[in-house]
């Protein structure tokens, strides 16, 4: 994870904050189907985790750096749970809403308002009223 995996997502994330920046009400990075490396390729299954549903999504990966299976997850907005072949993905937007919780999170019941108003107010949404 530490010295191939992550440093290889840093682009494609990059790319998807980018996106997520420019178009708001969708965020998802145009990803090509299959890689034209003229390597073995094979399908993929991946659970992915929203907030408001799970979806099965299936896609091509190869083995050349530039098509691998966190790379193409990234772009489409969500995090591997395996470096290789993950069969979970959790999306982006739940991991840094779940972070934002753990640094709101305090001995009292304001944690999850505080916590969800961060959230949403990074996302260019406009909070009224305390």
């Amino acid at each position: 994870w530490n010295h191939v995996v992550i440093p290889s997502l840093i682009q494609p994330f990059m790319l998807f904050e980018r996106e997520r920046l420019l178009h708001q009400e969708e965020h998802m990075v145009q990803v090509e189907e299959a890689c034209r490396c003229g390597k073995q390729w094979r399908l993929l299954k991946v659970l992915c985790m929203y907030f408001e549903r799970l979806e099965t999504i299936e896609f091509h990966v190869c083995s050349c750096p530039s098509w691998t299976a966190a790379r193409q997850l990234v772009l489409r907005g969500l995090f591997p749970c395996a470096p290789l072949h993950p069969s979970l993905a959790v999306s982006i937007d739940m991991l840094e809403f779940v972070a934002e919780l753990f640094v709101q999170q305090a001995p009292n019941e304001r944690a999850w308002a505080a916590t969800l108003e961060t959230f949403l107010k990074r996302r260019g949404f406009k909070i009224w009223g305390k």
